[in-house]
């Protein structure tokens, strides 16, 4: 089912929880909490799609194999990852590498079709239950501007637990973290 949500109601969903001043429009900000809730949206939109696998921003991109790549170390060949990749999921028992934002693999083909949470979604695909995350992740970074109060934080804090707890129980998005290579730093670290 399609979402009717707008960033701006996103962010007004945030202002609510902390009791501010709603917005009318983002789209060319005039006053200074428009211009505060502007930069802090896509970001935050950002982050919280790749803390997760969120079932609605996951799919398939095809990368093109980058013809500028010397092919020596890393590895043989290089694909970039689009900017609106915000995470990609690496297969089992593929040998590729991501080191900034390209795919290293001795794999040598014209395309790598990869898996991945992309942040060019769409709004009106947003999971119902994305949408409280994201507004409670909205106002704890703007909890501070709004409010200067510490209690005011930790309620908001306990929303987006809440939230993030909600879209597990629901499945919106996929448990557990991606593979950690043997022998990695993580690993050593215990991550």
């Amino acid at each position: 089912m399609a979402s009717t949500e707008t960033r701006e109601s996103i962010c007004n969903m945030a202002m609510l929880m902390l009791g501010g001043s709603f917005v009318s429009s983002l789209a060319a900000p005039s006053t200074p909490l428009q211009r505060q809730l502007a930069l802090v949206y896509n970001a935050t939109l950002k982050a919280e799609l790749r803390k997760h696998r969120w079932v609605f921003a996951k799919g398939w991109r095809q990368l093109s194999q980058d013809p500028t790549w010397s092919g020596t170390e890393p590895r043989a060949c290089r694909y970039a990852i689009p900017p609106a990749v915000e995470r990609t999921i690496l297969p089992k028992g593929r040998d590729w590498t991501i080191e900034g934002n390209h795919i290293y693999t001795d794999e040598d083909a014209a395309l790598l079709t990869v898996q991945c949470i992309s942040s060019d979604v769409p709004i009106a695909n947003f999971d119902a239950l994305f949408v409280p995350v994201l507004a409670a992740a909205i106002a704890l970074k703007m909890v501070e501007a709004v409010t200067q109060s510490n209690t005011k934080k930790a309620d908001v804090g306990q929303m987006y637990k809440d939230a993030i707890a909600e879209a597990r129980k629901a499945n919106a998005f996929e448990a557990g973290s991606d593979e950690v290579p043997a022998g990695s730093w993580a690993e050593q670290l215990g991550g």
